[in-house]
């Protein structure tokens, strides 16, 4: 396998790949990723996946929700990923279907 797919898979050259991986670095790190040379959207699991716990330790938070820490910080440091005219733009995901409530969807958004 490779970075886009099958030994000998070839994607095509408009390709717009989204970087979400970023717990791999043997599968997908922001490196290899950068240097494909595609156009790129970040939407890293360890900044931008707001279903996750906004703060350390867990017990504190206002509600349950999906394990793993995405704190504010982490969110905003994607800004620091250096990645020029391939970066256009960020997704946040909010995996809604981890929420009893859509108060907990709203305070996960916002």
């Amino acid at each position: 396998e490779t970075l886009f797919g099958l030994e000998g898979y070839r994607p095509p050259s408009d390709l717009l790949a989204m970087w979400w991986r970023d717990w791999s670095s043997d599968e997908a790190a922001w490196e290899a990723v950068l240097a494909s040379g595609y156009n790129i959207i970040l939407a890293p699991n360890s900044k931008m996946y707001l279903d996750q716990y906004q703060m350390e330790p867990h017990k504190d938070s206002k509600f349950r929700v999906q394990e793993g820490t995405v704190t504010l910080r982490a969110t905003y440091s994607v800004a620091q990923l250096e990645g020029g005219d391939q970066v256009l733009g960020v997704q946040g995901c909010l995996w809604s279907e981890h929420f009893v409530e859509e108060e907990v969807l709203e305070y996960q958004l916002f």
